[in-house]
Protein backbone atom coordinates (compact mmCIF):
# COMPACT_ATOMS: atom_id res chain seq x y z
CA UNK A 1 0.00 0.00 0.00
CA UNK A 2 1.33 3.60 -1.12
CA UNK A 3 0.87 6.18 1.75
CA UNK A 4 -0.04 9.69 0.60
CA UNK A 5 0.98 12.41 2.37
CA UNK A 6 -2.15 14.48 4.14
CA UNK A 7 -1.92 18.04 4.52
CA UNK A 8 -4.55 19.93 6.72
CA UNK A 9 -6.86 22.57 4.38
CA UNK A 10 -6.03 25.19 6.97
CA UNK A 11 -1.90 25.04 6.46
CA UNK A 12 -2.70 24.64 2.65
CA UNK A 13 -4.96 28.12 2.39
CA UNK A 14 -2.50 30.11 4.59
CA UNK A 15 0.31 29.28 2.02
CA UNK A 16 -1.47 30.24 -0.96
CA UNK A 17 -3.14 33.04 0.89
CA UNK A 18 -6.39 32.00 -0.33
CA UNK A 19 -9.83 31.69 1.71
CA UNK A 20 -11.56 28.57 2.56
CA UNK A 21 -14.37 29.11 0.56
CA UNK A 22 -12.32 29.72 -2.81
CA UNK A 23 -10.04 26.86 -2.57
CA UNK A 24 -12.75 24.14 -1.79
CA UNK A 25 -15.14 25.68 -4.87
CA UNK A 26 -12.60 24.72 -7.18
CA UNK A 27 -11.78 21.54 -5.91
CA UNK A 28 -15.07 20.72 -6.43
CA UNK A 29 -15.22 22.13 -10.28
CA UNK A 30 -11.94 19.74 -10.55
CA UNK A 31 -13.93 16.93 -9.86
CA UNK A 32 -12.68 16.14 -5.60
CA UNK A 33 -15.19 16.33 -2.99
CA UNK A 34 -13.86 18.14 0.44
CA UNK A 35 -15.20 19.26 3.13
CA UNK A 36 -15.71 23.15 3.64
CA UNK A 37 -13.77 22.70 7.27
CA UNK A 38 -9.91 24.09 7.97
CA UNK A 39 -9.53 21.01 9.50
CA UNK A 40 -10.09 18.75 6.90
CA UNK A 41 -7.03 16.74 5.38
CA UNK A 42 -5.98 16.74 1.22
CA UNK A 43 -4.26 14.59 -0.32
CA UNK A 44 -0.89 15.94 -2.39
CA UNK A 45 -3.23 15.07 -5.84
CA UNK A 46 -5.29 18.01 -4.19
CA UNK A 47 -2.81 19.93 -3.32
CA UNK A 48 -0.64 19.75 -6.68
CA UNK A 49 -3.85 20.81 -8.18
CA UNK A 50 -4.03 24.10 -5.50
CA UNK A 51 -1.00 24.68 -6.31
CA UNK A 52 -0.77 25.25 -10.44
CA UNK A 53 -4.02 27.65 -9.72
CA UNK A 54 -2.81 29.44 -7.30
CA UNK A 55 0.74 29.61 -7.54
CA UNK A 56 0.58 33.07 -8.64
CA UNK A 57 -0.85 34.28 -4.86
CA UNK A 58 1.61 32.38 -3.02
CA UNK A 59 4.60 34.40 -4.98
CA UNK A 60 2.72 37.30 -4.66
CA UNK A 61 2.41 36.68 -0.62
CA UNK A 62 5.92 35.89 -0.47
CA UNK A 63 6.98 39.30 -2.26
CA UNK A 64 4.67 40.98 0.21
CA UNK A 65 6.30 39.75 2.83
CA UNK A 66 9.51 40.64 1.66
CA UNK A 67 8.85 44.12 0.91
CA UNK A 68 7.40 44.46 4.75
CA UNK A 69 10.26 42.86 6.00
CA UNK A 70 12.16 45.66 4.40
CA UNK A 71 9.98 48.60 5.24
CA UNK A 72 10.06 47.16 9.16
CA UNK A 73 13.99 46.92 8.55
CA UNK A 74 13.89 50.75 7.24
CA UNK A 75 11.81 52.15 9.82
CA UNK A 76 13.96 50.37 12.12
CA UNK A 77 16.68 52.21 11.52
CA UNK A 78 15.00 55.06 11.26
CA UNK A 79 14.00 54.59 14.75
CA UNK A 80 17.45 54.20 15.93
CA UNK A 81 18.78 57.27 14.47
CA UNK A 82 16.22 59.39 15.83
CA UNK A 83 16.81 57.61 19.12
CA UNK A 84 20.80 58.14 18.88
CA UNK A 85 20.01 62.01 17.35
CA UNK A 86 17.70 62.50 20.78
CA UNK A 87 20.56 61.22 23.24
CA UNK A 88 23.12 63.53 21.76
CA UNK A 89 20.81 66.45 22.02
CA UNK A 90 19.83 65.43 26.00
CA UNK A 91 24.06 65.16 26.23
CA UNK A 92 24.35 68.09 24.20
CA UNK A 93 21.96 70.17 27.11
CA UNK A 94 22.99 68.27 30.39
CA UNK A 95 26.57 68.78 28.94
CA UNK A 96 28.72 71.32 31.48
CA UNK A 97 30.43 74.57 30.15
CA UNK A 98 33.42 75.21 31.44
CA UNK A 99 34.76 78.31 31.21
CA UNK A 100 38.12 80.18 32.44
CA UNK A 101 37.59 83.94 34.05
CA UNK A 102 39.97 86.66 34.73
CA UNK A 103 39.37 88.75 38.43
CA UNK A 104 40.62 91.56 38.07
CA UNK A 105 42.22 93.49 41.10
CA UNK A 106 40.86 96.72 42.15
CA UNK A 107 43.09 99.75 40.93
CA UNK A 108 44.38 101.96 43.26
CA UNK A 109 43.34 105.72 41.96
CA UNK A 110 45.01 107.46 45.03
CA UNK A 111 46.14 107.67 48.63
CA UNK A 112 44.62 108.85 51.73
CA UNK A 113 47.60 110.01 54.41
CA UNK A 114 46.17 109.07 57.91
CA UNK A 115 49.32 110.12 59.57
CA UNK A 116 48.71 113.89 58.57
CA UNK A 117 45.04 113.83 60.71
CA UNK A 118 45.94 114.28 64.91
CA UNK A 119 44.06 113.01 67.03
CA UNK A 120 43.04 115.90 69.38
CA UNK A 121 43.83 115.33 73.16
CA UNK A 122 41.94 118.01 74.94
CA UNK A 123 38.59 119.78 74.33
CA UNK A 124 40.47 123.22 72.98
CA UNK A 125 42.10 120.79 70.62
CA UNK A 126 38.84 119.50 69.56
CA UNK A 127 36.89 122.65 68.95
CA UNK A 128 39.78 124.52 67.35
CA UNK A 129 40.20 121.52 64.95
CA UNK A 130 36.12 121.28 63.96
CA UNK A 131 36.38 125.37 63.48
CA UNK A 132 39.33 124.38 61.40
CA UNK A 133 38.21 121.52 59.65
CA UNK A 134 34.55 123.42 59.00
CA UNK A 135 36.37 126.29 57.51
CA UNK A 136 38.58 124.16 55.59
CA UNK A 137 35.72 122.31 54.16
CA UNK A 138 34.43 125.50 52.58
CA UNK A 139 37.53 126.52 51.28
CA UNK A 140 37.22 123.12 49.60
CA UNK A 141 33.60 123.51 48.39
CA UNK A 142 34.46 127.30 46.85
CA UNK A 143 37.76 125.50 45.20
CA UNK A 144 35.40 122.71 43.62
CA UNK A 145 33.15 125.51 42.40
CA UNK A 146 35.68 126.72 40.61
CA UNK A 147 36.85 123.69 38.97
CA UNK A 148 33.53 123.14 37.78
CA UNK A 149 32.48 125.17 34.85
CA UNK A 150 29.17 127.35 35.21
CA UNK A 151 27.59 125.78 32.26
CA UNK A 152 27.34 122.08 33.76
CA UNK A 153 26.88 123.96 37.45
CA UNK A 154 23.27 123.70 38.54
CA UNK A 155 21.97 126.44 41.23
CA UNK A 156 19.57 125.41 43.55
CA UNK A 157 17.02 127.44 45.86
CA UNK A 158 15.95 125.53 49.16
CA UNK A 159 14.03 126.56 51.94
CA UNK A 160 14.86 125.03 55.18
CA UNK A 161 11.33 123.35 56.70
CA UNK A 162 10.61 123.96 60.31
CA UNK A 163 8.02 121.54 61.23
CA UNK A 164 3.88 120.37 60.79
CA UNK A 165 1.50 123.12 59.67
CA UNK A 166 -2.00 123.15 61.35
CA UNK A 167 -4.53 123.82 58.12
CA UNK A 168 -7.76 124.24 58.33
CA UNK A 169 -10.40 123.97 61.38
CA UNK A 170 -9.55 120.97 63.67
CA UNK A 171 -12.18 118.42 63.86
CA UNK A 172 -14.90 117.70 66.88
CA UNK A 173 -15.59 113.69 67.08
CA UNK A 174 -17.59 114.33 69.94
CA UNK A 175 -20.39 116.13 67.41
CA UNK A 176 -19.80 112.73 65.27
CA UNK A 177 -20.79 110.59 67.93
CA UNK A 178 -24.04 112.33 68.63
CA UNK A 179 -24.85 112.20 64.83
CA UNK A 180 -24.04 108.33 64.93
CA UNK A 181 -26.47 107.56 67.55
CA UNK A 182 -29.26 109.39 66.71
CA UNK A 183 -29.10 107.81 63.19
CA UNK A 184 -29.18 104.37 64.80
CA UNK A 185 -32.34 105.29 66.93
CA UNK A 186 -34.50 106.51 64.04
CA UNK A 187 -33.53 103.13 62.65
CA UNK A 188 -35.19 100.98 65.37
Amino acid sequence: MVETKLTRLNKVLREFNISLDRAVEYLSSKGHDVEARPTTKISQDQYNILLDEFQSDKTSKVESHDLSEEKRKEKEELRIKLEKELEEKLKAKNAVIEAKVELNKPKQVGTIDLNTLKKPSNLKEKSESEEGSNQSTQNNDKTQEKDIPKETRIETKYKKLTGLKTVGDKIDLNKLESKKSSDTSNTT
